[in-house]
């Protein structure tokens, strides 16, 4: 994502984020393209978020 997109997704100004990149102070990986355009690599979020789906049949013709 641009550096843009990350500074207003996160509520800070744009020339804010460009500071902490200049500064190396990034808290993300980054990237420099050779048109200048700066991108941020999110990390990936993993998380333990299971699901679980079940059938229960209390019918007697599930027992045949």
């Amino acid at each position: 994502m641009k550096l843009a997109d990350w500074a207003r997704k996160h509520g800070i100004d744009y020339k804010t984020a460009y500071r902490l990149y200049r500064s190396g102070k990034f808290p993300r990986p980054t990237e420099q393209l050779p048109t200048g355009t700066i991108l941020v690599h999110e990390t990936p979020t993993t998380t333990n978020n299971a699901a679980l789906y079940a059938r229960l049949c209390i019918t007697h013709k599930c027992y045949e």
